[in-house]
């Protein structure tokens, strides 16, 4: 039974990753036989292939590689993950929690999509909102990178 489901995934990852390749090289649709990945929308099967994943680094990792910021920017990008928003709000250096936190509102309350829908974040229990409670997790992954835990596990 295990066999058949390493199959089952060897197949997906193989022929998502066909895909990529397909839509990249220009080549006209379909780029697969697969009815369920023709129809439906999933993630590439290497996290950097990605559209946004690509931004990020082209925009915010490469430039900025030096940074002391470069972790909690990264925290940042991927809670937000919408390159428009992430734009606007610029490289965060120094990090300011107020100012980010006013980007994003002034982003929403323009009707500006401002966050994407990969990943469900939600406001806190105690009723902040969404934007206020996102830049008090990157703020508070600061003590991740000043005890050295971050280096940890990014090492293995």
């Amino acid at each position: 039974m295990q066999y058949d489901m390493l199959q089952s995934m060897r197949y997906y990852m193989i022929e998502r990753e066909n895909v990529r390749r397909f839509k990249e090289m220009g080549n006209p649709k379909p780029w697969t036989d697969d009815t369920i990945l023709r129809r439906y929308r999933f993630c590439n099967v290497r996290r950097n292939d990605d559209k946004v994943s690509r931004w990020i680094y082209e925009n915010w990792i490469a430039p900025n590689e030096g940074s002391h910021n470069l972790v909690q920017a990264i925290i940042l990008a991927r809670m937000v993950n919408w390159p428009d928003t992430l734009e606007e709000i610029g490289f965060p250096e120094p990090w300011d929690e107020d100012k980010v936190a006013q980007a994003l509102r002034a982003r929403m309350d323009r009707g500006d999509k401002t966050w994407t829908g990969a990943y469900m974040i939600t406001a806190e229990s105690n009723g902040n909102p969404k934007e206020v409670s996102v830049c008090k997790t990157v703020s508070e992954s600061q003590w991740l990178i000043l005890t050295g835990v971050w280096w940890g596990w990014i090492r293995g």
